[in-house]
């Protein structure tokens, strides 16, 4: 009996961290991290597991800025040209505050592919979009 009794104490002390355990464990609708604590729609996740219908699930179409990231002014000549990539090589300067001087690979439209050349000297915006360092707005420095 007295085995019975602490068991039931027990498990009595155990209740309340239990249920506070499962009051915050992550739904399909909160991931339970801080931000979204609380909440009844978590703010982490963006897509409805079931659209209502199709004009909501055309609605829910990412917009791709979305996934860039903040852009940087870049100078730099141009190393190598990856055609198979749409890439160029590009020994960049310093980006201060964000980056040292280095050489990396950027992709780029067809419209620069096709004007680069090596030894090119450029200016352009430097994003991170995804896994890939993109450069836009390029403009080639005329050569001297």
């Amino acid at each position: 009996m007295k085995f019975l009794t602490l068991l039931i104490l027990a498990l009595a002390a155990l209740a309340p961290v239990t249920l506070r355990a499962a009051a915050e464990k992550p739904t399909a609708k909160n991931c339970g991290c801080a931000c979204c604590k609380g909440k009844a729609v978590c703010c982490c996740i963006t897509e409805d597991a079931a659209p209502a219908s199709s004009a909501a699930a055309e609605s829910k179409i990412e917009n791709p800025e979305s996934k860039i990231s903040q852009r940087h002014a870049l100078r730099g000549v141009v190393v190598a040209i990856d055609a198979d990539k749409s890439a160029l090589r590009v020994k960049h300067e310093e980006i201060p505050g964000f980056m040292r001087a280095m050489t990396m690979q950027f992709k780029v439209d067809a419209p620069t592919l096709a004007a680069a050349k090596v030894g090119a000297t450029l200016t352009g915006q430097m994003s991170r979009q995804g896994k890939d360092w993109v450069l836009e707005a390029v403009k080639f420095e005329a050569t001297k």
